[in-house]
């Protein structure tokens, strides 16, 4: 189950984050790489945490990963900024110095994630194994 759980996760968030990913080709790859971590990672945690819903095979209930995987790239896809067109006369406000803040504050909420859903998965584990 251990393996089945995470092999299905890791192709869920493949094909996810191909799909987001190509959907909205303002991603760099290191933004792509962070994306895959946090669909994978959500996919799994949501997989052993969540009751099994449908067929199981190898242990594990396909519809459950597929289902929180979709949702966590749809959310993901939410909240992606809009591509904004140039003007003339740029406003104000939002500098570089504006846009540095904002970046590492995002960078800092992902790893935030990152860590939440490995401590879960980790949880998990060990309370059921």
């Amino acid at each position: 189950m251990f393996f089945a759980g995470i092999g299905l996760a890791l192709i869920i968030a493949f094909i996810l984050t191909l799909i987001v990913g190509r959907g909205f080709k303002q991603f760099a790859y290191a933004d792509l790489l962070g994306l895959f971590f946090v669909i994978f990672l959500a996919t799994w945690a949501g997989g052993l945490w969540i009751q099994p819903v449908g067929p199981v095979m190898w242990g594990i209930s396909f519809t459950v990963f597929i289902v929180v995987g979709v949702l966590v790239a749809l959310l993901v896809a939410a909240t992606l900024p809009t591509p904004r067109h140039r003007t003339a006369h740029p406003p104000a406000t939002g500098g570089p110095i504006d846009r540095v803040h904002t970046e590492s504050f995002l960078n800092v909420f992902v790893i935030i994630i990152i860590l939440t859903l490995i401590a879960a998965i980790v949880y998990r584990l060990i309370r059921v194994g």
